[in-house]
């Protein structure tokens, strides 16, 4: 975990914390003027290190921004080509930034799959994506409860559940409010059914849209894997 701040003899700590909420909120420009203007002051190589990691991450993200609204307005012709290239840039000069790309490459060729109607592609793309590290926190969240979806409606309900689980595990415990924790512990036991009717107890517009998602999940799959089977993924 990067500390909040961090100090050095030339100026006001540079809030890092503060940077990493910008990023989040995808406000990237403003992290970049921030990241710059922390650069021209440390003097420390561990600030150095950590504000130039951030650059790299913010630069990944404004590369492939567009790139996404591309594909939502249809516009896929060159996607491929031109992840590709930067890619293989990048790897060329340095590995590690090369390997931040690759999630978003996966989601990418993802979406063009589902486009083209190829779920199973789709289900792979986005398969592999996981095994590559993401800025944004709920990033592999979100891909595993898509997966896990896919595979129940398919009648895969043990690589369902472990998709489930991945989802879960994932899931910040800051983030998690008080009222479902109940939950995510009845869940992580194997109680599928209790899980289920507490989430059902609680009131809909109380229940954000990943916990909806796992609401539906246990409400039409709850049953379909056994405690003993459940305990194979682990």
């Amino acid at each position: 975990m990067l500390l909040a701040t961090s100090c050095d003899r030339s100026g006001p700590p540079v809030d890092f914390s503060f940077i990493d909420s910008l990023m989040i909120h995808r406000q990237f420009d403003r992290a970049d003027t921030l990241i710059h203007a922390g650069l021209a002051r440390a003097k420390d190589s561990v600030t150095i290190k950590k504000l130039n990691h951030r650059l790299r991450l913010v630069n990944m993200q404004k590369f492939y921004a567009p790139l996404y609204r591309s594909v939502r307005k249809g516009d896929t012709a060159t996607i491929r080509l031109r992840v590709n290239e930067k890619i293989r840039g990048l790897q060329k000069k340095d590995s590690s930034a090369g390997r931040w790309y690759l999630f978003d490459s996966w989601v990418l060729r993802a979406r063009l799959d589902s486009l083209a109607g190829k779920m199973e592609k789709w289900a792979e793309s986005l398969s592999r994506a996981l095994d590559f590290p993401v800025p944004r926190p709920y990033g592999k969240i979100d891909i595993s409860l898509s997966l896990a979806v896919y595979a129940m409606e398919r009648e895969r309900y043990e690589e369902a559940r472990a998709h489930l689980d991945n989802a879960l595990r994932r899931f910040p415990k800051s983030d998690l409010p008080p009222e479902l924790m109940p939950v995510y512990l009845s869940y992580m036991n194997g109680h599928f059914d209790k899980a289920f009717q507490q989430l059902q107890r609680m009131p809909e517009k109380s229940l954000k849209g990943r916990w909806k998602a796992v609401k539906i999940f246990l409400q039409n799959y709850r049953d379909k894997l056994t405690l003993k089977d459940r305990f194979k993924l682990w």
